[in-house]
């Protein structure tokens, strides 16, 4: 297993953010084309792939999605900076050893944009 780190800063709430990581309507914003729920578990649709996590939330402070169709585990963390006006957020993903880690970080870099540009940060 390997793992990459990620940081990412947002001039906003916690609060504000963590519902766009958190809930079904939040991720399909920004995240995936589609996300739904069935029970426990979250679908996530991309064009013509699919993927299914079971989520766990410390609210407000942590998400984890366990990727049941694959080896990855996503740590999303939710940090206030020191003057409380941005937020911090971590991701660490621990990839199996075959997956690229260059194409996953391409791919965070690609979605932060996207939730960026979609609350108008950018």
């Amino acid at each position: 297993m390997k793992e990459i780190s990620l940081e990412y800063i947002f001039p906003t709430s916690i609060k504000f953010l963590f519902k766009r990581f958190s809930t079904a309507a939040g991720l399909s914003e920004w995240f995936a084309d589609d996300v739904w729920i069935e029970g426990d578990i979250f679908k996530f649709k991309w064009k013509d792939t699919q993927s299914r996590a079971k989520v766990i939330t410390d609210y407000n402070k942590k998400i984890i999605f366990h990727w049941l169709d694959s080896d990855i585990h996503t740590f999303i963390e939710f940090i206030n900076n020191q003057m409380g006006k941005n937020t911090v957020i971590k991701i660490n993903e621990k990839l199996p050893d075959d997956e690229d880690e260059d194409e996953m970080v391409m791919f965070w870099d690609n979605q932060i944009h996207r939730l960026k540009r979609k609350l108008g940060i950018l």
